[in-house]
């Protein structure tokens, strides 16, 4: 419904840009969610099939795909849920990713603020990895 809304002011502008929050489960599925991955999946494509069909208009549309992102409200809950689970928390995990920590909201929010600029004029139905290089699109 809200890119519905959207488009039609993008397209009276010239242009725009479309961002989704999808997740590295969307790339690389996961074990412990395969609903979860479905949906995120689907944001992707979404994403891609929407770049397709809006690029002529000037309208961009991407994704980012945060991995482990520590410091909000859903890390706590799945830190929670995992430790009831017996599964490692976050910061047991952080251990594995290659650039030595985990990821913080303000590392997401710069790569929002990227696409969402003109320095991304050319980037359209891109889903961003954002790990640290955990996984790699």
């Amino acid at each position: 419904v809200t890119t519905e809304a959207a488009i039609p002011e993008m397209r009276a502008r010239g242009g725009g840009a479309l961002l989704y929050t999808a997740s590295t489960s969307g790339i690389s599925g996961s074990q412990f969610s395969p609903v979860y991955s479905a949906v995120k999946h689907g944001v992707v494509g979404l994403v891609r099939g929407l770049a397709k069909r809006y690029a002529k208009e000037n309208i961009r549309v991407n994704a980012v795909c945060p991995g482990l992102i520590v410091g909000t409200p859903l890390r706590e809950a799945l830190d929670a849920a995992s430790e009831g689970a017996g599964l490692p928390r976050a910061a047991e995990r952080a251990k594995s990713i290659p650039i030595g920590r985990a990821g913080t909201p303000e590392d997401v929010a710069k790569v929002v603020a990227f696409l969402a600029s003109d320095e991304a004029a050319y980037v359209t139905g891109a889903a961003y990895d954002v790990t640290g290089a955990l996984w790699m699109t």
